[in-house]
């Protein structure tokens, strides 16, 4: 098997600084098209969204990378991030830790290469690294990582259930999409899928 000729970097705040051009246009890029087509983003909005989470929820950003070329990217945060998460499922995260991708993407050039699953890889074995320790009879719970997609992208949830995220619920998200003559909001469906790093 060939070795991945890609290099994994990960930011935080200060070093991720580096990558903000190049990172908004592969995010912008890929939430716009695909099974995200017709979406709008406003790129401001979404880049002080993005700056507030790592002013706020400890965000990390796993950048694989070719030379100065981003090629795809994890976006990892706490999971208090997610204001859309329903109620029911915030509860069960009350004072355990928990992370949340809260965006993945791979740039069209660079897919079918197995990039997503060494990025997620390489999320979980961080979740595990926090996990030592924990136990049944730990005081700290496992630490767990939870995902948003949405529902229509079955590329995305055949992904994680691979690497062992199991459905945790639903939620519906008002989402403004590009229709004649402008934008109108659509009432989209997002799942959440939930993985634990094990003991």
């Amino acid at each position: 098997m060939q070795a991945n000729p890609f290099e994994l970097t990960v930011c935080e705040a200060a070093r991720f600084a580096e990558w903000e051009t190049r990172f908004m246009a592969l995010y912008l890029a890929a939430f716009t098209s695909g099974d995200y087509s017709g979406h709008y983003l406003d790129e401001e909005a979404e880049r002080g969204w993005l700056r507030g989470l790592f002013a706020q929820h400890r965000a990390h950003c796993y950048v694989l990378h070719e030379g100065a070329t981003l090629v795809a990217f994890l976006l990892r945060a706490d999971a208090r991030y997610d204001s859309k998460l329903p109620l029911v499922l915030r509860q069960q995260l009350q004072g355990q830790p928990a992370w949340a991708i809260a965006e993945l993407a791979v740039a069209p050039a660079y897919r079918r290469r197995g990039l997503a699953t060494r990025l997620i890889a390489r999320c979980m074995a961080d979740c595990e690294v926090e996990a030592e320790g924990a136990g049944p009879d730990a005081k700290t719970p496992r630490p767990q990582l939870i995902v948003r997609t949405q529902a229509n992208a079955l590329a995305a949830r055949r992904l994680y259930e691979r690497h062992g995220f199991t459905w945790w619920g639903a939620v519906q998200v008002q989402t403004p999409v590009r229709e004649a003559p402008g934008l109108r909001w659509r009432q989209v469906e997002k799942h959440y899928y939930r993985w634990l790093a094990p003991v």
